[in-house]
């Protein structure tokens, strides 16, 4: 081996080993719980409703139909406005839980649970973003390692054109890959 493939080791992590590029490790995932002893509660003394005529479209019978909820909060004259079904009951349910959520983001802020969601999410993202970074740098690695192998004799073209072909699925062998096209035949 030359110093080369030294050097090329030596990128490696202080705890990570070069057979480790081939093995896989176990991972534990802990489910992350979204608080929610602190949502508000309605009190229906606090609440003024009332039903408008829709907007939007769907012509006449949107705009003649009573079917809107516009709910007020009073103490904190925190108002919402809703209009997403045609029927008067499930406005006046999609409008409570509207403003629950929207009286949580103003009195709990980042503890509300909209933003523990979005928190979740993007340290998700941000995990899943390491992660992938992380696997294409192996990968890198094991090719230029391979590569550098084959330079130095120490692994036939054959071997080395092998291990790639595994990677990618060695499709030859099962007599068909499924991403070659073939030429059409036309009845003889």
């Amino acid at each position: 081996m030359g110093t080369t493939i030294r050097a090329l080791l030596s990128l490696l992590p202080l705890n990570q080993s070069p057979a480790g590029l081939w093995t896989k490790s176990l991972s534990y995932r802990t489910k992350v719980t979204i608080d929610k002893s602190r949502v508000p509660v309605l009190n229906e003394d606090e609440l003024e409703e009332q039903f408008v005529k829709g907007t939007g479209p769907g012509g006449q019978s949107v705009n003649k139909s009573v079917n809107c909820v516009v709910l007020c909060h009073v103490p904190t004259h925190t108002i919402v406005r809703c209009h997403q079904s045609r029927l008067l009951h499930e406005n006046r349910k999609y409008a409570r839980k509207m403003l629950v959520e929207k009286l949580d983001d103003l009195w709990n802020g980042e503890m509300s649970v909209r933003r523990q969601k979005e928190r979740i999410e993007k340290n998700k993202k941000i995990k899943m973003e390491a992660k992938n970074r992380k696997n294409r740098e192996k990968k890198k690695l094991a090719k230029a390692l391979a590569e550098l192998a084959v330079k130095e004799g120490t692994l036939s073209s054959e071997e080395h054109a092998r291990g790639q072909s595994a990677q990618r699925g060695d499709y030859e062998e099962y007599g068909h890959n499924p991403w070659e096209r073939k030429p059409h035949k036309s009845p003889s």
